[in-house]
């Protein structure tokens, strides 16, 4: 299932960036975490991920544009937050999300929902 996943983990908190790379590590082999906005930026020039999980908010900017070029790069996008109120731009678009915290049962399972289906023609149209 996870054979071709290029997973890009956007996460400022280093444990937690951490913590999702070692949850895949025997199932994904191209994993990048990015610890800030700019970092993300840089990868995603180099690497064509197919994948992204992203923090809501990031402290050197505001992802909302960030999450909207990826999708047009045609990646799956799992927005996580401890408050996703932080972020209304983001609140409103219609990705899966993730609760922090979060149990790693729960992580796993929503990245397999992820992987296993094709982005919806919302979201194709929402990245045009």
């Amino acid at each position: 299932m996870f054979s071709n996943t290029s997973f890009l983990i956007v996460e400022d908190q280093p444990e937690i960036g951490d913590l999702i790379k070692l949850s895949f590590t025997n199932r994904i082999q191209n994993i990048r975490i990015a610890h800030s906005l700019n970092e993300a930026k840089s990868l995603a020039k180099k690497i064509a991920f197919n994948l992204m999980m992203i923090d809501v908010y990031l402290p050197d900017g505001d992802p909302y544009l960030f999450i909207l070029k990826m999708l047009q790069k045609h990646c799956k996008i799992l927005l996580m937050s401890g408050n996703f109120q932080v972020n209304q731009r983001i609140n409103n678009l219609p990705f899966p999300r993730l609760e922090k915290p979060f149990r790693i049962k729960t992580l796993v399972k929503k990245v397999e929902d992820i992987v296993s289906k094709p982005l919806s023609e919302e979201l194709i149209e929402l990245a045009s």
